[in-house]
């Protein structure tokens, strides 16, 4: 038999059996149904058989079973199916029971159970549910049909068990007629106990950018509502194993516990809820930060939200000894909300953000793990964080290392016995086109403090000492004292005192970060330093400004002691192929007399250097040698360095202005006059 309606399930019936019985009566329909169309659902059903009974007059029964072939849904084929429903329902009692099952090929099957009672008297719900699934690839090959992006999914060995059950008032009420009825608001009304259990096995999704695999998942839940709107809500997760791969990155996480607590004494809306928070992790393994391990990793919470408006984070505890990382952290937020008479006492449209706390490093482990040759103490990070309106935030923090000794893989830096505290200070502002830093506060120079003036490391906090300190071939700095602090986009070395070469330099380092394009100000004084192959004493005085990325150097450097060969070898740097006039003399000079005075201009890309000889020098006429490109020079002795650290692509500046041709180019011998002056 054929049948076909418009938007309805068309049934035709091989056999109808009407049998009263005492009190009742029972309908039954058995038969096949050749062909039916549905809306975008059609196909047929070789076995079908249909029984309803009213056994009482308050007792009801129902059983449909079904076998479906040539199913098609939207024009996808689908495998055969078995349907089977069985129902039960006493109205007047309160009672429902109702299974369903639905079995495809290769073993798949699902499986429902329910059954609720409703007590009038108490207007009280008790109810439990049970659904079970197995071998669920075998619904795979329908699913993937109905929508492509199931087929990403891998359900072979995949099960699902899930279950609840409860005891609640408030949510349904007797009726006028006696029926139970949906009560007007159930989720604040709703009283009594409930738990729900799910377990998931065999989950694999293998998407075209991404997958996802859990082995397995187990979730528990429980919840108890009392008088007034208060209870308590408990949540726990179990994660065997995880595995997620996609956006050039991967995760792999093993042996995860999570446990969430929840307890108000009122309805959430009305009320303080608190909240604990506990999650382990045996070990994981990630890409991004691929050096860092994980593992006996521990994280606990305690938090407090009033009202759903504010929310107190009270403690945050995370530990992972594996690489010798701890975070304890306090704060609060305060969401957007709405003033009522009933809240005299709120501020309407407020939004605020405070959170500090302090992360903890040990260095030791980061040895273990091949990051450096040699590392030991300790790096911490107090921070405080703060927003009055969630656009704008300031950050208070610090950089504290307790006895830090660090040597790198390669050598190239290396720091033993750094201690002290660097202060951190930094505004910005979260904007629509991304994050914006706020510039460091405007200085005068006139302003500054001169580094004679005052007594060092002695007042305030901003204080580091270190045995010495080494970057790349350069000789080893140390001791170190040193006044460090960075203030928003600057980072200020405000008072410097460091041994080296068997002297001493102290000054000052500003760097301040504008644009994507950082200026250093350095003002430094040596004394005492032995440098060159003579190993004799240099001492010098500098103040100075360079631009990394234009590679610009001005100001100016003064060399008050100095001996001939440390002269002979700054010639050499100015004029490695002896064509100045000018440089070709101090040198002739050197064989008479001795350094006394050695100034150097430094502009517009050019640098001028004048030298007073002593001894019989004195009477040879020395002239400035002037307009000496600087731009080699840095190339040649800075650049290098800088393309380490400094990545292209930067802002450009403006070209600095060329350099002026030298005056005292030696093409030839020394004229006459130039013999007659000397």
């Amino acid at each position: 038999m054929h049948a076909s309606l418009p938007g309805a399930v068309a049934v035709a019936c091989g056999l109808l059996l009407i049998a009263p019985a005492t009190g009742g009566a029972q309908v039954q329909v058995q038969g096949r149904l050749a062909r039916f169309e549905a809306g975008e659902a059609s196909g047929a059903l070789p076995e079908l058989r249909l029984l309803a009974s009213k056994a009482a007059p308050d007792r009801y029964q129902l059983e449909l079973d079904a076998r479906g072939s040539a199913l098609a849904v939207a024009g996808q084929r689908l495998p055969p199916l078995t349907a089977g429903l069985r129902a039960q329902a006493a109205p007047n009692d309160g009672d429902l029971t109702l299974s369903a099952t639905l079995a495809g090929t290769r073993g798949g099957s699902l499986a429902l159970d329910a059954r609720a009672r409703f007590d009038r008297a108490l207007e009280l719900l008790r109810y439990d549910v049970s659904l079970s699934a197995r071998q669920l690839e075998a619904f795979a090959e329908a699913a993937a049909r109905l929508d492509q992006r199931a087929a990403q999914l891998k359900l072979a060995g995949a099960q699902l068990r899930a279950s609840a059950h409860g005891e609640l008032t408030g949510v349904l009420q007797r009726g006028s007629q006696g029926w139970p009825e949906l009560a007007p608001r159930p989720s604040s009304t709703a009283r009594g106990k409930q738990s729900a259990k799910l377990e998931l096995e065999g989950l694999d999704y293998r998407g075209p950018d991404r997958s996802l695999r859990i082995p397995r998942l187990a979730l528990l839940l429980d919840a108890t509502s009392g008088e007034g709107g208060g209870g308590k809500a408990s949540a726990r997760v179990s994660v065997p194993a995880l595995e997620i791969d996609g956006g050039g990155s991967s995760l792999r996480l093993s042996g995860l516990e999570q446990a969430l607590v929840a307890s108000f004494e009122r309805a959430p809306d009305q009320g303080m809820v608190e909240v604990d928070a506990s999650l382990a992790l045996a070990s994981a393994a990630q890409s991004m930060l691929p050096g860092v391990p994980v593992r006996d990793l521990r994280l606990s919470s305690h938090i407090q939200i009033d009202r759903l408006r504010s929310i107190f984070l009270r403690q945050l505890a995370l530990d992972n000894p594996a690489s010798g990382s701890s975070l304890r952290a306090a704060g609060t937020l305060e969401l957007l909300s709405r003033a009522t008479s009933a809240d005299a006492d709120t501020l309407a449209g407020r939004e605020a953000l405070f959170f500090e706390g302090r992360l903890a490093q040990r260095l030791e482990p980061l040895q273990h793990l091949g990051l450096a040759s040699r590392a030991s103490g300790t790096l911490a990070v107090p921070f405080r964080l703060e927003s009055g309106g969630l656009l704008g935030y300031r950050l208070i923090g610090a950089l504290e290392a307790d006895q830090v000794t660090w040597v790198s893989e390669s050598g190239a830096l290396a720091v033993e016995g750094l201690a002290g505290t660097v202060p951190v200070v930094e505004e910005f502002a979260l904007l629509e086109s991304g994050p914006v830093i706020s510039d460091g506060p405007r200085t005068s120079p006139l302003s500054d403090t001169r580094f004679f003036d005052v007594h060092p490391f002695l007042s305030g906090n901003d204080y580091i000492t270190a045995d010495s300190l080494r970057i790349g071939t350069l000789q080893p700095l140390g001791p170190i004292a040193a006044n460090v602090r960075i203030d928003r986009s600057d980072f200020l070395v405000d008072q410097l005192q460091a041994g080296y070469q068997g002297g001493q330099i102290v000054g000052q380092v500003r760097v301040a970060y504008r644009d994507n394009d950082p200026i250093v100000r350095m003002r430094l004084n040596a004394t005492g330093i032995r440098s060159g192959k003579s190993r004799k004493v240099l001492d010098a005085n500098a103040a100075l400004t360079f631009v990394p990325r234009a590679l610009t150097l001005d100001g100016k450097v003064q060399i008050v002691r100095a001996s001939r060969e440390h002269l002979d070898d700054i010639l050499d740097v100015l004029d490695p192929f002896h064509e100045s006039a000018n440089a070709n003399r101090v040198r002739r000079g050197l064989s008479l007399g001795y350094p006394k005075f050695v100034r150097f201009q430094l502009h517009d890309g050019a640098i001028d250097t004048k030298v007073e000889l002593g001894g019989l020098a004195e009477l040879v006429r020395i002239d400035e040698i002037k307009a000496v490109p600087l731009g080699p020079i840095l190339q040649k002795y800075v650049a290098p360095t800088l393309n380490v650290y400094l990545k292209p692509g930067g802002p450009a500046r403006p070209p600095a202005s060329p350099a002026p041709e030298p005056e005292d180019v030696d093409d030839t011998e020394p004229s006459a006059r130039s013999e007659r002056k000397e």
